[in-house]
């Protein structure tokens, strides 16, 4: 039976579930293995830290009922992975009980922070799940289609290590072989800003291989630094209105960056103590505090981007427009105010890590307003020559 703080949830879904937007049915036995595995990391896990598990019961965190998708599960333990490590002597110490992940179906491309009572929920929209997924089912594909390309192949990309001068490659020497990939990420954003359920047309498990478990931890990471975004909401602004004020958003992705250092470090020293020693070694994990910002931002960024399209012909564009452009220029601030937080936490010396996770995720976006303007004949010229990020101005 489920756990009250699971049963409570439930109670709160029922009023803003969308039909129609589940994740995989629940009860299918590969769903049921992958909880399972996730549950046992949270064992072990609590049981490598009697003193915070002791002060906070999560318990029910281990118990595989409690969980409709994997999804939940995963975030779970890396949410608990992080909380703790939060030393007793931290303000913000005594709230970090009672915080569950749930997913919920909906078309809505967000996550939001939800307090009911003495619990503490971060809801992951069905529909963000689905937008990441088809990111990384699209940026592994095209970097198969660019391993394959001349070696030669002049790339502006600074670093590989999230694809970027694989991605560059396919784009560069192949442009037809990628266009259904792009078509597939760009589709599915609309088909959500539409209300319609989108068409899944390629899938990530094909062939598992090397590019596979890249894409995987891709998935987690990125969602990962949105629970920790999300997490400093229920922590610092959980007395605020459900409108979020530009302020509270870029101070949640500043202390968000405290969290993801604790994050990195621990789930590589999670990965290597547990006979996971090739998910430590991924370039991923090892850049966790620099890719999960990037993936975020380069992710809402394109989205955005190809909303404010989508809207252009509409009756009320204008008015959604204006919402739109707010929050695009949002973004921009954020993506760039994110840099200034690595060198509060001293890691300022590892900033061209981030502008090189920044500027190989943007070979996609890049790549995505390409294909839009060839799709709809658009009068705009964009490239990889011009538009792809090269890092911030000085200032």
């Amino acid at each position: 039976m489920p756990h009250p703080i699971v049963e409570e949830f439930a109670k709160y879904a029922t009023l803003t579930t969308n039909s129609g937007y589940e994740m995989s049915a629940a009860g299918r036995p590969d769903i049921v293995a992958a909880i399972a595995i996730h549950c046992t990391d949270i064992q072990k896990l609590i049981a490598s830290k009697p003193a915070f598990f002791t002060a906070f019961d999560y318990g029910w965190a281990a118990k595989p009922e409690n969980y409709a998708h994997p999804v939940e599960a995963q975030l779970q333990f890396g949410l608990l992975l992080v909380i703790s490590e939060i030393i007793p002597t931290h303000a913000d110490y005594p709230r970090l009980g009672n915080i569950c992940i749930r997913t919920l179906p909906s078309r809505h491309i967000n996550m939001e922070a939800v307090v009911r009572g003495p619990n503490k929920y971060i809801v992951v929209a069905t529909a963000m799940i689905r937008m990441m997924q088809a990111w990384a089912v699209t940026m592994r594909h095209v970097g198969d289609i660019g391993r394959a390309a001349p070696e030669d192949t002049p790339v502006i990309c600074i670093a590989n290590f999230l694809g970027g001068q694989d991605l560059e490659k396919a784009v560069r020497t192949n442009w037809p072989a990628v266009t259904p990939y792009l078509d597939y990420l760009v589709d599915t954003c609309i088909a959500y800003r539409l209300g319609e359920v989108p068409e899944r047309t390629f899938a990530l498990a094909e062939n598992p291989d090397a590019s596979l478990l890249h894409a995987t931890q891709f998935l987690f990471v990125g969602e990962m630094f949105f629970i920790c975004h999300e997490l400093i909401h229920v922590l610092k602004h959980i007395e605020a209105p459900k409108e979020r004020s530009d302020d509270e958003e870029v101070e949640a992705d500043h202390w968000a960056a405290s969290l993801f250092i604790i994050f990195q470090s621990q789930l590589a020293r999670w990965y290597a103590a547990n006979g996971k020693e090739h998910l430590a070694a991924q370039p991923t994990v090892q850049a966790a505090v620099y890719a999960g910002p990037a993936i975020f931002f380069t992710v809402m960024h394109t989205l955005l981007f190809i909303e404010r399209l989508t809207v252009a012909a509409q009756d009320d564009a204008a008015t959604k427009l204006e919402v739109l452009n707010r929050e695009f220029k949002l973004n921009g601030a954020r993506l760039f105010a994110y840099e200034k937080a690595l060198q509060r936490f001293k890691l300022d010396k590892q900033g061209p890590i981030y502008q090189a996770a920044l500027q190989q995720l943007d070979v996609i976006a890049v790549a995505c307003r390409m294909r839009l303007i060839e799709r709809y004949a658009l009068p705009a010229q964009v490239s990889l020559d011009q538009n792809l990020f090269r890092g911030f101005p000085e200032s």
